[in-house]
């Protein structure tokens, strides 16, 4: 499983982040109050987020964990099983989130970045790894959230043309390759 997006299923690479503002961090005591440990995570909630839920229902025992917590020698070995790169206030614009959290958070062109750099550190296993992987993406609000927020001072709005933009990026990072035929689900082929 490999999770991408924003604080909504970030847990803990924020706060590995040189440069990140407190505000953007989720390191303090009521961020886990309710999670078993009784302490920060990282996650910015008072106890396991979506990526937790998902990673249980599909037989983990949590979220994997977040990229940056990872050793250097340490990505490779646990992209078997699954890694975090999500980071709290990213979206999918390349500069959501730099200016409340500070340029240090990472973009959904960031996390992909990495993530493609640790696939590629894999060679060849990675193709079989991937094609058998969930990849849970969870971004977007923080897009809404400075746009429709005027910070740092109120500007003209065009509804119309940011949402347009918006799907653009969602387009740009969901594209799919063809999977032509698939007799399992379809039962019969087009073709």
């Amino acid at each position: 499983m490999f999770v991408f997006g924003d604080s909504t299923v970030d847990v803990g690479n924020n706060n590995k982040l040189r440069g990140c503002k407190p505000e953007c961090r989720a390191n303090y005591p009521q961020y886990g109050v309710d999670y078993p440990s009784r302490a920060p995570t990282g996650r910015f909630s008072n106890g396991k987020n979506l990526a937790d839920f998902i990673a249980v229902f599909l037989g983990f025992d949590e979220s994997p964990p977040a990229y940056h917590s990872l050793p250097a020698n340490g990505i490779v070995p646990q992209m078997k099983s699954g890694v975090n790169f999500a980071s709290g206030g990213s979206g999918l614009q390349t500069n959501t989130g730099q200016l409340p959290c500070g340029r240090s958070v990472y973009s959904m062109t960031d996390q992909l970045e990495k993530f493609t750099s640790a696939v590629q550190m894999m060679g060849e296993d990675s193709d079989d790894l991937i094609s058998r992987s969930l990849f849970f993406i969870s971004v977007g609000s923080n897009d809404l959230f400075e746009y429709a927020y005027p910070w740092p001072t109120p500007r003209n709005r065009n509804d119309t043309a940011f949402l347009g933009c918006l799907v653009d990026h969602y387009r740009t990072y969901l594209q799919v390759r063809a999977t032509a035929c698939c007799p399992y689900v379809f039962g019969w082929c087009f073709q």
